[in-house]
């Protein structure tokens, strides 16, 4: 995933103890979609840049690809 060390459809969890999972777009940007189990289908909410910076529409939010903890386990569709 463009150089980001994510498990496709790992689960992750943010500091704030969200779950979310991984994915890669087309183009290869790695992508952090949640919240995990919902009914509702949901648009992609973060995205994660080259330099592993955490985004949300956009705007850059305190946290890293590092400050993610895999859960061990995927999700299942």
């Amino acid at each position: 995933m463009n150089g980001i060390n994510l498990i496709e459809n790992g689960v992750y969890i943010f500091p704030d103890g969200r779950h979310f999972f991984a994915r890669a777009l087309s183009d290869g940007t790695p992508v952090l979609r949640g919240p995990l189990f919902s009914a509702v289908e949901v648009v992609i909410d973060y995205r994660i840049d080259k330099k592993g910076q955490i985004t949300y529409s956009e705007d850059v939010t305190p946290w890293r690809v590092e400050d993610l903890i895999f859960k061990g386990v995927l999700a299942e569709y």
